[in-house]
């Protein structure tokens, strides 16, 4: 390109490795310019300038501006030149002569070298054309007419983040970007939302299957049978230790019996019981497992050596009380003789299993957890994994919402865990086959995750069932054709290996200190000059780096319509309003019990 004076902004005075100091000339005025009948603004922070060098042209990010009283001296062959202002230039990549950009520099510029202004036609080279790899989520803060792009395998395979604090446009961005992803180029799009506060349902439309547990048409299931020993154990008896206790035992070993003998049931095939575990995906009824260690327990008989013979509590009907496994209804038994010299005699199997039992018995007769504990027709024989699966990701729309707003929040980590392992392990071992895996990849957004994807190691309130899951997902996802995407207000209460697996960082406006320095983390060292921007951003606004785009940008994201609705509360407007003629605290405490919104948020 033909070096011109009218886009010339400064000269190289120090290299440290890809960052340059440049000396701006006093003749040289910053600020706004007209340039070829277009207005730039020259010199200004996050703009970016080319760098003509004897095969290509390099290209950099302003990260810092100043002013000296001293003039700085720059020897220009036989001129010289004083300058007072100075700036910083973060190198981020380069064009060789035939026009073709590519991320970082092969050759550093000389010092003095003269620096340009970029302008659009060079922002053009940088981004390319339009095509089938690129989706649209914008336009650069600084060309308002240049499309900013993001290429999409490389999002989906190489993960991403997008965070920002409350109010900058999280969510926005979130459904602007499933909506380009899905608007008819990539019909065959599969994406899963885990959302935790139902923000999407209204905005995806009908481009979107929503499933929450209380829907009566879509009803989220998430079956206990699918999880390991320890997971259930932990929600069922809250066993958080790593030793196995002799009560653990006894209801791991019941476990294991009943998934053995289920293994010829199931509708996907006959199992070889072998094959078994007590953590295999083997569907098995819990409610049995427990009344059958109830039985072992508490159980007396008429007979010292003949248990078949049990000592039922009778009613005045004289019909034996054998509870119910469905209803969760103990058995009653006669007491035991104290001496055991005479009837009733007490059971030869008791372990110890009565705290066990009662916990048990108020998790399965809770109905706030039926999605996990009584999940409908998913006993292995009438439907099994495969139909859940098919339910979740068969479906003709491309979005699958997971609507965890009304789940316990104590269980969130358990089951995000265990719907993200169930899909990870639904395309590990698919991976090969026609629709699933490699050849339809699926992309995995991980709504406000800070929640349950958290740095702690406090075992007791958050074990890391689901930091475990997504950790998988983002350090292997990319052979099996799984993708993450991260969407966060705290960055800093991530999981720093899960964060530092996102090949794509998309940062909204963030003020805090300790959330900005872990985006400066992520970023490559020569970009870091770009986390001075985060804090005074506008709504909307965002810097993108990463895998997905040739070079970090600035970038303006507009607004969706409908919007999810996690936009802010209208004081004002709500508040100017007559107040209702009734209170309806009596509706919302029925809510709140329930764990059921009957209305329409």
């Amino acid at each position: 390109m033909t070096i011109s004076e009218d886009v010339l902004i400064g000269y190289v005075r120090e290299i440290k490795g890809a960052k340059l100091k440049v000396v701006v000339p006093d003749h040289v005025v910053l600020g706004p310019r007209m340039i070829h009948g277009q207005e730039y603004v020259i010199g200004r922070m996050g703009s970016f300038v080319r760098i003509p060098v004897p095969s290509a042209d390099l290209f950099g990010i302003i990260s810092d501006v100043g002013e000296q009283e001293a003039g700085m001296l720059v020897a220009l062959g036989s001129s010289q030149v004083m300058g007072h202002q100075w700036m910083e230039v973060e190198l981020v990549g380069e064009s060789d002569r035939k026009g073709k950009f590519q991320r970082g520099v092969g050759i550093m510029p000389l010092l003095n070298a003269p620096v340009h202004a970029a302008l659009a036609e060079d922002m053009s080279l940088i981004y390319g054309k339009p095509d089938p790899h690129h989706i649209q989520i914008g336009t650069h803060a600084a060309f308002q007419d240049l499309p900013a792009a993001i290429n999409v395998d490389n999002l989906v395979t190489r993960h991403s983040a997008i965070l920002g604090s409350t109010g900058s446009g999280k969510s926005n961005t979130v459904a602007l970007i499933l909506k380009a992803l899905t608007q008819g180029a990539y019909p065959s799009a599969q994406i899963v939302v885990i959302d935790p506060h139902g923000e999407y349902k209204e905005a995806l439309g009908d481009r979107a299957r929503v499933f929450s547990i209380n829907d009566a048409v879509n009803r989220l299931y998430v079956p206990y049978w699918a999880m390991t020993f320890d997971e259930l154990a932990w929600f069922l008896v809250d066993r958080n230790s790593a030793t196995e206790s002799q009560q653990d035992k006894t209801l791991r070993d019941k476990i294991y019996e009943e998934r053995k003998n289920n293994a010829s049931r199931l509708k996907t095939g006959s199992m070889e019981k072998t094959y078994v575990t007590p953590d295999s995906p083997v569907p098995y009824d819990l409610r049995k497992v427990w009344y059958d260690i109830f039985f072992d327990e508490y159980s007396t008989y008429l007979e010292k050596d003949n248990y078949k013979i049990v000592a039922y509590k009778n009613s005045l009907t004289g019909e034996p009380l054998k509870g119910s496994i469905d209803q969760v209804i103990p058995p009653q038994f006669e007491t035991a003789s104290l001496t055991g010299t005479h009837p009733p005699y007490p059971s030869p199997a008791r372990s110890g299993m009565g705290g066990y039992l009662n916990k048990m018995m108020m998790r399965l007769k809770d109905h706030s957890f039926d999605f996990l504990l009584n999940p409908g027709e998913y006993d292995g024989v009438k439907k099994d994994l495969g139909d859940l699966l098919d339910s979740w990701i068969g479906h003709p729309q491309p979005i699958t919402v997971l609507d965890f707003s009304e789940t316990p929040f104590e269980v969130m980590d358990l089951v995000v865990g265990t719907v993200t392992k169930m899909l990870f392990q639904a395309m590990f071992w698919g991976r090969s086959v026609a629709g699933v895996g490699r050849q339809r990849p699926l992309l995995i957004v991980f709504e406000e995750a800070h929640a349950y994807l958290s740095k702690s190691q406090n075992l007791q309130f958050i074990p890391g069932y689901s930091r475990t899951a997504v950790q998988r997902v983002f350090k292997e996802g990319r052979k099996y054709g799984v993708g993450g995407m991260l969407v966060s207000q705290r960055p800093s209460e991530l999981d720093p290996t899960i964060i530092s697996q996102a090949g794509t960082i998309l940062a909204l406006r963030i003020s805090n200190n300790e959330d900005r320095g872990i985006i400066e983390a992520a970023l490559p060292e020569a970009l870091t000059g770009l986390t001075n921007f985060l804090s005074a951003l506008r709504t909307g606004e965002a810097i993108i780096a990463g895998e997905a785009v040739n070079i970090p940008s600035r970038i303006r994201i507009p607004l969706v319509e409908p919007r999810p609705s996690s936009r802010d509360a209208e004081p004002v407007i709500e508040w100017s309003k007559p107040r209702a003629s009734q209170n309806q605290y009596e509706q919302v405490v029925s809510f709140w019990r329930t764990r059921k919104m009957y209305l329409s948020k």
